[in-house]
């Protein structure tokens, strides 16, 4: 297994274990934090949440209602959970769009963000992945939240 590959298993074992609701960063299991921030969302007005390298825009209608929506990012990886409470709410009329910052060392080109399939267990690309080139970022289209990452090559 490559060390890219291995770190996001640890991450994302890490991530699956130490979730928090707090918007104060918490010890982690391994070396780094996990930092979660958990806001009330009103569906018909949208919202924003950030943390580490990451950033998720709700757009307004994306849901009816209001609940609860969780960021977690663990520091130093490139490895996100976003979760949603009612499950019900788990499910867009319109995509949110998920943002990361490109990890260093990693092609700008190749760049994309994937979801883990809990069917499979294996990372796959979410469609409509988009490179910022400029500004070293990669976007994607959600259509429910998952645990997700940013992928592509080592290498400029």
């Amino acid at each position: 297994m490559s060390r890219l590959r291995s770190a996001n298993v640890v991450a994302l074992a890490a991530l699956s274990l130490i979730l928090v609701t707090a918007d104060q960063p918490q010890a982690g299991l391994i070396s780094g934090l996990v930092n979660t921030l958990t806001q009330v969302v009103d569906g018909a007005v949208g919202g924003l949440l950030s943390r580490g390298i990451w950033t998720a825009r709700i757009p307004s209608g994306a849901f009816s209602g209001t609940a609860s929506v969780s960021l977690s990012a663990l520091s130093g990886s490139n490895v996100c959970q976003l979760e949603i409470s009612p499950a019900s709410k788990n499910g867009f009329a319109k995509p949110v769009t998920l943002t990361a910052k490109i990890p260093l060392g990693m092609s700008a080109a190749s760049a994309e963000i994937e979801w883990l399939n809990p069917q499979t267990q294996a990372w796959e690309p979410v469609a409509g992945s988009s490179v910022n080139p400029l500004a070293r970022t990669v976007s994607a289209p959600l259509w429910h939240f998952s645990t997700y990452r940013v992928g592509g090559r080592s290498g400029w």
